[in-house]
């Protein structure tokens, strides 16, 4: 019995010409540090006896677990442990094999200058790109902090070479230790057999290649500003795979008194537990001012993800609707893209823990002293990916208001009209 753990379900079953069935099973996921046991509704190849699992469910499960998908060591369905591989672009692999050299990578020694300057130099172009990675709710004296990542890739096949995480300033050494590391140890391979020097290190950021000019040039390796492609798209799959969700700037364009009214409209409305009295299939038109006519619906009925659904406009909101994809299909992550394209975008506001936040919101707040245990965020999703929002913080904060107003001055413990005058 094998479990394919597949990045696009829905491509592969079009690539499989086996018949699929979906089948009620009972699975128990083990995790370095936590089990999951749980029943599901799979995709099951019969012939092949392989059951199908999409990636999107595994990264979902090891968040809420706070473990990496890569933390995953044993999958059980129906008391029978399974074989385990990674469907992706790139063929099929075994987990094991995966795992196995992801903890030798782990375990390797610094490589040193000299044994970088030893190795022989190559033709290779590599592009090194940082950004923010993910909040770290303790880095050491119950303090947290956000972690910087710096990918090194080749610029033509984009193959990661090296990779290294920094909680402080990123200092020169931090940076020739990135480089020795990936020519000595390329792609974290401890037999050396393809280590070789670049030719060539390209970086957009002016400040890593002043840092890398000078003990590059020791090395024999030149430094150019240049695009970096490559390292970008490698240095998003990494986070997607670590299950950081890079929102767009929110809190960091309003001043610390806007917040504070914000968060305290938001934590009004979520103390009530809306979604408790109010149907998750009836929607609410509002009108702020003498601005156009919005409507939104409580998201929480399930008992996930609580908060609101936004829609700029009835047409919106009727084209969301229509296009409600089927259980099945949702699971399969199919359907999903239609409904988004069909209402131009879907807009929430919904409570995510610090490490949610894009990078420079949580900076923002901590520097402000607005620490939370969870924030009310806000976000678009768009077939391009997560978008700023269009409604604005005071429209958030004026709706969540009315909203608390009704909620708190209604006895009914089934709420099914509401009439309100907001005001900003």
């Amino acid at each position: 019995m094998r479990l394919f753990i597949v990045q696009d379900l829905v491509e592969r079953c079009f690539e499989s010409a086996e018949k699929l069935v979906e089948q009620e099973v009972q699975i128990e996921l083990v995790f370095s540090e936590d089990v999951l046991e749980a029943p599901i509704s799979l995709l099951y190849a019969k012939s092949s006896q392989i059951y199908y699992l999409p990636m999107r469910f595994l990264e979902a499960i090891s968040q809420e677990l706070e473990l990496l998908p890569y933390d995953l060591e044993e999958v059980i369905i129906d008391d029978e442990e399974v074989e385990i591989f990674l469907a992706s672009a790139e063929g099929i692999s075994s987990w094991t094999e995966l795992l196995d050299k992801a903890r030798q990578s782990q375990n390797l020694p610094q490589a040193s200058f000299l044994e970088a300057k030893a190795k022989p130099l190559s033709t290779m172009t590599w592009e090194l790109f940082g950004g923010a990675g993910a909040w770290v709710d303790d880095l050491g004296g119950g303090q947290g902090g956000l972690t910087h990542i710096y990918i090194l890739a080749e610029a033509e096949s984009g193959a990661v070479f090296g990779m290294k995480m920094v909680t402080e300033a990123l200092t020169r050494q931090d940076l020739v230790d990135l480089v020795t590391q990936a020519v000595v140890y390329p792609m974290g391979d401890p037999s050396q057999a393809q280590a070789k020097r670049p030719a060539r290190i390209y970086t957009a950021d002016v400040a890593l290649m002043e840092l890398l000019y000078e003990p590059m040039q020791a090395l024999g390796v030149g430094v150019k500003l240049a695009e970096t492609p490559m390292a970008q798209e490698a240095f998003e799959h990494l986070l997607n795979h670590m299950g950081v969700d890079q929102f767009p700037n929110f809190f960091a364009r309003y001043d610390e008194a806007d917040l504070k009214s914000f968060f305290k409209a938001a934590d009004g409305f979520f103390e009530l537990e809306p979604w408790e009295r109010l149907s998750g299939h009836k929607y609410i038109a509002f009108q702020i001012n003498d601005g156009d006519w919005h409507y939104c619906n409580v998201m929480g009925q399930e008992g996930e993800e609580f908060g609101l659904a936004m829609f700029g406009s009835w047409l919106e909101l009727c084209r969301f609707v229509h296009n409600q994809p089927a259980p099945l299909q949702m699971m399969m992550g199919a359907g999903v893209d239609k409904q988004v394209r069909a209402a131009g975008g879907v807009e929430s506001l919904s409570l995510h823990e610090a490490g949610d936040l894009n990078p420079e919101d949580i900076a923002y707040l901590q520097n402000l002293g607005l620490n939370r245990d969870s924030y009310p965020i806000a976000m678009r999703f768009t077939l391009e990916g997560l978008e700023t929002p269009r409604f604005s913080l005071v429209e958030y904060q004026t709706l969540l208001q009315g909203l608390a107003e009704v909620l708190a001055s209604r006895k009914a413990t089934q709420i099914s009209s509401i009439k309100k005058t907001l005001d900003s």
